[in-house]
Formats: structure tokens, C-alpha cells, sequence
């Protein structure tokens, strides 16, 4: 499709998902397709703008089949160039949670901005730079190892640090005895148990790092060999995903009998007593808290470094928790009529209020002077 305006001379012409785009990646073509599928043919995915015959623009926006929960068409990369430049990242769209709301994104500066959505998935609640929804990170963690067996059992594990091997084996019998031999960078060898008991279980520790193989030999001096089951631990680095910040408004009404309605220092609800923060720090970042509690009557702002969970005194509001060098907001809303409440990275706060007609009426600070008006008025019929 093409729009030209004579005046200067401008030509913009635009691609839809059904639509020849060339230069896409094989996730952005799948993607491209995802939406011919899903009939999502009024999106323009690429823009040009032409002075004659010179390029004074091009933007492009990718699509993505993004899976969680269930699969869907959604923003993968989003494009720009000028002066007929190539084509270069703007935005690069990180997850989405099962509704399609973007939880994370990324743009050119390199710094992540994370999003999350409460009130039924219905409404952003947080919105944070430079700080991570999903962080996938490398942790020492426990590897397992084991299954069932009868007369023999040959493990072969891999330990990502100087640690300990552990070994149990149940279902044994005082008819059996059960020999292990460990080989690898540090070599072990001898009786797990003689004449065992049902349950038998031995740790090896200090073992360097490097890989071995855990070898189980039974023997029986009735002859019978009964299945036995073998569950052993050692320590193994593992990916596991991560989040660098925490928000607790209370406004989701999980809290039954702590929480009080009407008087909240944003929203609706707050928690009455003293409230346990549980969140463990995720890295080596230096973390602040900052919190609202309730002091002859009037919500108090306080903030301090994190460095793990702590209990506040209540009555509590608004429990925020992130790196130092990120930017933090928080909203409120009353659903269906719009936000109610704002919460700066600095812990200032901006309330919104309403009419009955559910309009905004004034913006006010967090000491409750008032910012904005707004007034309504009807043309009179002539």
C-alpha cells in the first residue's frame, strides 16, 4: 500500500503480514505466518518512506510464535533506519507471560526494562529499568543420580565443584551386602553395607571437581536379588531463571484477614500487622527496599539497603525491593474506571481521583495538593 503527498514530494508504502518482506530471520517468517493464521492482517509490520526515488525512511516490526502457556503471534524485533541506512535494532522483545502481555523488552541502549501485570493480568503494576523479569544465571545447585537396579549399577556424573557425592540405596535386606567404587579425578572404594538394613546411605566428601562414574555392585547369600533403588546427589551448576526485583501491594486480595479496605496508601487494600519479606537476593547487586507503614495516621516513607528478609511493622503498603542503580514504578487502579495511583523510582507519589462518572477530576501529589483540574462541560444546545 502507498500514501503520496505532492506537496513534498512523499511516498510511504507499507507491508502487512500477507505481504512479500524480505531480509526476515527464520523466526520472524515464522512469526509472519503465525499471524496470517491468527487472520492478524491490519498490523503494518514494515514502512517506508521515499523522496523520489531516496529513502528518507524504514521501519520494520517482526513477529515472533511465542509459546507460554499457549503459542501466539507476538512483537519479536522492531527496526529503524534513516537516509537509507540499513536497518538497525530499536526494541528487541524478551518474554510475554500467558496472555500476551510483554513482560520484558530491550532497547538499543542495551538496558532492560521489565513489566509486570497484575489485577487479572489485566493491568501493569510494575515497570522497572535496568533490572530483569526472567534472568536466566548459572547457580551451583544439586544434580541427582540414581534409579533402580538389582545386582549392578554404573552412574556416570559430572561435578561442577569441589563437593560431596551422596549415595543412598533402599529396598536392601540383611541377605545382601553392596560395594561401591567411585573412579574419576578423586577415586573411592569399599562396602556401602554388609548384611544391610532397608535403607543405607553414605556421603563422600571433598571430592574434586571433574567427572567420575558411581558403580554399584550387590551380592546376595541366599541367591536372591530383590530390586533396589538408588538415589544419589553431587553438586552441579544449573541454569536457573531469576527476578531482580520484588512488589508487594496487597491489592490482590490473597491475604484474607490482614489486609483492611479504604485508607491505603495506594489502592484499596493494606496489611494491618507486621509483614515478613521472604525475598532471597538474587545476585551480587546491591539491593534497596523501600516501604510505606502506617504512623498516627499517616503513611510513612522508608527506604533502606536489602541485603535479605527482614520484618516490617505494620500496618505495611506498597513493599518494593530492587538494584540500586534500576528505576522502579509502581501504579494502582480501580479496574474498569483507570490508574489510581503512581509510585516514582524516588518513592514519590501521585494519586488520580475520579467522579462518579468515572472521570478524572484532579491529580494530586503524595501530601494531597492538588496538581491538576480537570473540569466538564457540555455544549448548550443553540
Amino acid at each position: 500500500m502507498s500514501n503520496t503527498s505532492t506537496a513534498v514530494q512523499l511516498t510511504s508504502s507499507y507491508n502487512y503480514a500477507a505481504d512479500a518482506i524480505t531480509g526476515l530471520s527464520a523466526t520472524a517468517t515464522t512469526g509472519k505466518t503465525a499471524m496470517v493464521n491468527a487472520s492478524m492482517f491490519g498490523i503494518p509490520l514494515e514502512k517506508t518512506v521515499m523522496k523520489g526515488s531516496i529513502q528518507q525512511s524504514h521501519t520494520r516490526l517482526d513477529y515472533q510464535s511465542y509459546t507460554s502457556g499457549i503459542t501466539f503471534p507476538a512483537p519479536l524485533n522492531s527496526y529503524s533506519a534513516v537516509s537509507g541506512n540499513s536497518l538497525e535494532s530499536e526494541t528487541q522483545y524478551i518474554s510475554y507471560d500467558n496472555t500476551g502481555n510483554n513482560n520484558e523488552y530491550i532497547t538499543r541502549s542495551g538496558i532492560p526494562t521489565s513489566i509486570l501485570w497484575d489485577y487479572n493480568q489485566a493491568y501493569p503494576t510494575v515497570k522497572i529499568e535496568n533490572a530483569n523479569t526472567k534472568l536466566s544465571v548459572q547457580q551451583l545447585g544439586t544434580g541427582t543420580f540414581g534409579g533402580n537396579f538389582t545386582t549392578s549399577a554404573s552412574y556416570p556424573i559430572t561435578l561442577s565443584a569441589i563437593g560431596t557425592i551422596g549415595i543412598s540405596v533402599y529396598g536392601a535386606n540383611a541377605n545382601l551386602s553392596i560395594s561401591y567404587f567411585i573412579s574419576g579425578p578423586t577415586n573411592k572404594s569399599g562396602s556401602l553395607c554388609n548384611a544391610c538394613g532397608s535403607s543405607v546411605n553414605m556421603n563422600f566428601t571433598n571430592m574434586a571437581a571433574g567427572s567420575y562414574t558411581v558403580l554399584l555392585t550387590v551380592s546376595s547369600n541366599n541367591g536372591t536379588h530383590p530390586s533396589l533403588l538408588c538415589s544419589g546427589t553431587f553438586p552441579q551448576t544449573q541454569t536457573v531463571t531469576i527476578t531482580e526485583y520484588y512488589y508487594e501491594g496487597f491489592e490482590q486480595g490473597q491475604w484474607g484477614t490482614n489486609v483492611t479496605n479504604g485508607g491505603a496508601h495506594t489502592g484499596n487494600l493494606y496489611y494491618t500487622t507486621n509483614f515478613n519479606v521472604n525475598f532471597t537476593l538474587p545476585n551480587s547487586r546491591t539491593y534497596l527496599i523501600q516501604w510505606w507503614n502506617l504512623a498516627g495516621g499517616v503513611w510513612k516513607f522508608n527506604q533502606q539497603t536489602y541485603t535479605g528478609p527482614t520484618t516490617l511493622t505494620g500496618p505495611v503498603d506498597d513493599v518494593r525491593i530492587f538494584p540500586s542503580d534500576a528505576l522502579m514504578t509502581t501504579y494502582s487502579y480501580a479496574p474498569l474506571i483507570g490508574m489510581t495511583g503512581k509510585i516514582d523510582p524516588q518513592g514519590h507519589t501521585t494519586y488520580f481521583n475520579y467522579d462518579v462518572f468515572q472521570r478524572l477530576i484532579d491529580v494530586q501529589d503524595e501530601n494531597h495538593n492538588i496538581l491538576k483540574v480537570y473540569n466538564y462541560k457540555y455544549q448548550q444546545p443553540k
